[in-house]
């Protein structure tokens, strides 16, 4: 595991091939990766770069849950307020 942010940008980037291609078991495996990194390198991400991802992996019921617990994590420590909103605005807490 890597605090890199590089890795943390292309991580999401796999992510949101993987669920474009519909594999959903490999996306779930790349959220939950994520949700690691958030969690062991809180300072050292950039936040904001797996809104993509997660804008569309939580209307999947399947990732819904790992893509909430992602949003509740990283929702403090992103600075740029419109990934804030929208961040918000996926958890229904407008």
């Amino acid at each position: 595991m890597t605090a890199n942010g590089d890795y943390y940008s292309a991580i999401a980037l796999k992510g949101e091939a993987l669920l474009e291609l519909g594999n959903i078991e490999a996306t779930k495996d790349v959220l939950e990766e994520i949700l690691t990194m958030v969690r062991l390198h809180p300072r050292r991400l950039p936040y904001g770069d797996e809104m993509n991802l997660l804008s569309a992996s939580i209307a999947r019921p399947a990732l819904a849950a790992c893509s909430r617990e992602i949003l509740r994590a990283i929702i403090p420590r992103i600075r740029a307020a419109e990934y804030v909103e929208r961040a918000k605005s996926l958890l229904g807490e407008e």
